[in-house]
């Protein structure tokens, strides 16, 4: 006989470190926004902050609940201001843009401009971090693709196994602050995804072939990153992981990655 009465589980058995704690998210845009809704949704009180108003006015109209701060997040200054006033039990960093560069163009004041807008604002919250009371806290970070190289993008190929090295490193010496990294690949419903892709119909083209050929049938889009995130925050023994978000891009043929290269960057 099949046991049809309802299992009564709520988010605070699946996720004992979420309900009734404070996240501070850092960077206010698609998956960072998105983030903070299913947050709230399960209960957490939400700061967001992000270098300039414009997102954060586009967060406010959805979630009016959210507490809203402007952050140079490559500025320790700025990130240990944001990180006193929301005294957060947990930290979800989703800034960065994509930048596109191959061997032989490789303009090496942009590259290294890039390379410091992702891995400063890691080095400034640990900072924070290690000089704070140490507690059970979580650090998540939005990391690049980690997989198969890019072709074409030399710069976004070596950021997510930098962050894996990050992270790993981190985990130990944070502890017990637990370190995570959340690993997408390509997202379809952010504006990073238009601004590199260039116009609806080219992210349409882009979704239709990632829906082709990922062994999932369908794109990632914000919502899944999310979903992965806060189950990562409300782990209580994840530390010193990479959760894949990529729908088994890493799975996909070859000229899939070499189809999505990109020629251009956005933020």
């Amino acid at each position: 006989m099949t046991n049809t009465a309802p299992l009564g589980i709520q988010a605070a058995d699946l996720l004992p470190d979420i309900v009734g704690s404070r996240l501070t998210i850092i960077g206010a845009g698609g998956v960072g926004g998105a983030a903070a809704r299913l947050a709230s949704d399960l209960g957490m009180t939400v700061a967001a902050a992000n270098r300039s108003q414009p997102k954060l006015a586009e967060l406010r109209a959805v979630l009016p609940s959210v507490q809203t701060h402007e952050v140079n997040a490559r500025e320790q200054t700025s990130i240990d201001a944001l990180l006193d006033a929301t005294a957060p039990d947990h930290i979800l960093l989703a800034t960065g843009h994509v930048f596109g560069v191959a061997s032989g163009s490789i303009d090496l004041a942009l590259t290294m401009d890039y390379f410091g807008d992702r891995l400063e604002p890691i080095m400034a919250i640990a900072n924070w971090i290690a000089r704070s009371a140490k507690k059970p806290r979580s650090f998540t970070i939005v990391s690049g693709f980690i997989g198969h190289p890019i072709m074409g993008n030399l710069a976004w190929s070596a950021m997510g196994p930098a962050i894996k090295g990050l992270v790993e490193h981190l985990a130990v010496e944070l502890g017990p602050t637990r370190v995570n990294a959340v690993a997408p690949g390509p997202i379809v419903d952010t504006p990073m995804a238009h601004a590199v892709a260039g116009s609806d119909e080219a992210v349409g083209a882009m979704t239709q072939a990632l829906a082709a050929q990922l062994p999932i049938g369908r794109a990632v889009r914000s919502e899944d990153v999310a979903r992965q995130i806060l189950f990562v925050v409300g782990d209580p023994i994840a530390t010193g992981s990479i959760r894949f978000t990529e729908g088994g891009l890493a799975l996909a043929p070859n000229s899939l990655l070499s189809d999505l290269h990109i020629e251009d960057h956005g933020h």
